[in-house]
């Protein structure tokens, strides 16, 4: 059976277990970033769950101090691979108490794991955070999702970006188109994925969105924000 097709079953799988069982979600913390070939790498890395490695690999990997403002369960998404967009990656992600990952030995304190669509039970607290790929050798853009009862944030220097004071979470059920600025001129090729997000400023017809922190914000229409 295909990954995609796998993965098209536990999405509606979990669906029903997250309507079932999780909380009502605050907040969708958005990580973006690109893992390069100058990068460090091991040689083997985590399943889902920390449940054991793959085999024998060159898996280029990322590490980020980051706090988590709330314990319970997150839902970790991999924008990235789910959106079928050839220009990210499918990405994998692994939390570790803070200095506790050894590239060598990637199981070895590690709390959760997750890959696609997953539950990730974290502690509150600070954690490093590895970003990883599925496949070997393989770098480039990634972009993922991780929502939960609370905020986890970059608590090193990672963060070149940091959320603007007074931001404020809200909904954008349908996504939005962006843009550089609040102008119809300045269109992206992209689009917001609906979900919930930073907003910074409302400027005229247009809120400002926060990304993440190695990523800009941009602009999209205020009128497909929920407020």
């Amino acid at each position: 059976m295909s990954k995609k097709v796998v993965l098209v079953l536990s999405a509606v799988f979990a669906v029903l277990l997250f309507s079932a069982v999780l909380p009502a979600l605050a907040a969708t913390n958005n990580f973006t970033g690109t893992l390069l070939a100058s990068n460090p790498a091991m040689t083997n890395r985590f399943l889902t769950g920390c449940g054991g490695v793959t085999g024998a690999g060159t898996f280029y990997y990322q590490t980020f101090t980051v706090s988590v403002s709330q314990a319970g369960d997150y839902v970790y998404s991999d924008i990235g691979y789910l959106d079928s967009d050839d220009s990210t990656i499918d990405s994998y992600v692994a939390f570790f108490p803070v200095g506790g990952f050894n590239p060598a030995s990637p199981l070895a304190g590690c709390v959760d794991s997750g890959d696609d669509s997953a539950i990730l039970t974290l502690g509150q607290g600070n954690y490093t955070m590895v970003v990883t790929t599925f496949s070997s050798d393989v770098t480039g853009n990634y972009i993922f999702s991780i929502t939960g009862p609370g905020e986890i944030t970059y608590a090193d220097a990672a963060c070149s970006n940091p959320l603007p004071a007074g931001s404020a979470v809200y909904s954008v059920p349908a996504g939005a188109p962006t843009f550089y600025a609040a102008d119809l001129s300045t269109q992206t090729t992209f689009a917001l994925p609906a979900g919930t997000w930073w907003i910074s400023q409302f400027s005229g017809d247009f809120a400002r969105v926060w990304i993440a922190c190695q990523a800009n914000s941009v602009w999209i229409p205020a009128n497909a924000v929920a407020r």
